[in-house]
């Protein structure tokens, strides 16, 4: 299984400790960053041609 550096913005830790749907939007956040990870390693691209 591979390891994944994901970065959290800061509003979104404000939202998880204020709001309802602050868990929500964290997990997406983290999820999405997952994803396009495991996206660009299947297709074989580096950090600078990914975006």
């Amino acid at each position: 299984m591979a390891g994944y550096d994901v970065n959290v913005e800061r509003d979104l830790i404000t939202r998880l400790l204020n709001r309802q749907d602050g868990l929500t939007k964290l997990v997406e956040a983290l999820l999405n960053q997952i994803q396009e990870a495991q996206v660009t390693e299947a297709l074989g691209l580096d950090d600078t041609t990914a975006r």
